[in-house]
């Protein structure tokens, strides 16, 4: 997008959005920061799909719908990309990196819509994918794998993943983390099982004292290097979701706990941290956690709805679960 038109989207937005915050002036105190960013990274989205929809012809227009594609990914708004990703997709514009982008995206937009045909699509990419470099590929598939949880269909959740790992069948540690989810994914549906935990602060508390409450079990390190590049994202949805009845428990697997609480004080993290040698020493076991990061999202019945999310998806499930409830 040209510099020009970027500035004048960008004061369009902000001249609508100033005008909206003084009819909700009364309620802004009661917004967190992370809910306020969250609507203004919609309020851009949705400006910006409509000015794709009208400038379909506009020089600027492959770096607007790219822009576009990235925060929809980023952010898990596939249900509506469906129309840009087709034309990048028909015009063959915007480079390998953009028809690659495109390509994921009409998969997961067809998935967010609960549409057969996204199974089938992603199948179609999987054959063309390099083996050699499969990280990418893993990324999608794991998206893929959450919106099929998010939409409670987890047999094909379980088919992603089997298909992932048969397309990389000569790589061992391809096959061996698809193995791993798989196995985690037989405790969606099934009410958690017990755990307890002693914080790096002193407190003892158990899942049952959170009765009523969405709770994520995240088991995490301080090097564990994904865990620390999500915890950005994951602090958000915590101040997002918090004041929605929803708690994070960090299961470590540091030694120290002094590291840990260190950890905890320069990141300012202000859900409860513990090691998992400080809960019951079968913890990993019954949460089926070979490697980290491994997420559990137990719903206020005590059910686990969702394995092995990112923040990202946490976030998506979060919601859904919100409009269940509110119908």
């Amino acid at each position: 997008m040209s510099q020009r038109n970027l500035s004048f989207l960008i004061v369009q937005i902000i001249i609508c959005q100033w005008f909206m915050s003084l009819s909700a002036a009364e309620d802004a105190s009661s917004v967190s920061f992370a809910q306020l960013r969250n609507g203004q990274i919609q309020a851009d989205f949705q400006a910006v799909s409509k000015w794709l929809t009208e400038n379909s012809d506009a020089p600027d227009f492959i770096e607007a719908a790219i822009w576009y594609l990235e925060t929809a990914y980023e952010y898990g708004w596939y249900a509506d990309t469906s129309a840009i990703a087709k034309k990048i997709i028909a015009d063959r514009s915007g480079g390998p990196e953009a028809q690659k982008l495109a390509h994921r995206l009409s998969v997961l937009a067809q998935a967010a819509r609960q549409e057969e045909t996204a199974f089938a699509d992603f199948q179609t990419q999987l054959r063309s994918v390099s083996i050699r470099d499969p990280n990418e590929t893993l990324e999608f598939a794991f998206a893929l794998c959450a919106q099929y949880q998010i939409n409670r269909d987890i047999d094909a959740a379980r088919e992603v993943l089997q298909v992932t790992s048969e397309s990389f069948f000569l790589n061992m540690q391809v096959r061996i983390l698809c193995d791993r989810r798989l196995a985690k994914l037989l405790l969606v549906g099934k009410t958690a099982p017990a755990l307890s935990w002693k914080t790096v602060t002193g407190e003892s508390a158990s899942l049952t004292d959170l009765q009523g409450q969405t709770v994520l079990v995240d088991f995490w390190a301080t090097n564990c290097a994904p865990c620390l590049a999500d915890l950005p994202h994951l602090k958000q949805v915590y101040s997002r979701f918090h004041p929605q009845k929803f708690e994070i428990v960090g299961l470590s697997l540091d030694q120290s706990s002094k590291d840990v609480l260190a950890f905890r004080e320069s990141r300012h993290l202000t859900w409860p941290l513990a090691l998992v040698t400080d809960s019951p020493a079968d913890t990993r076991e019954k949460f089926r956690v070979v490697t980290i990061p491994s997420t559990f999202l137990v719903d206020r019945e005590g059910k686990i709805v969702l394995v092995d999310g990112t923040a990202r998806d946490i976030a998506l499930m979060l919601e859904k679960l919100a409009e269940t409830t509110r119908k």
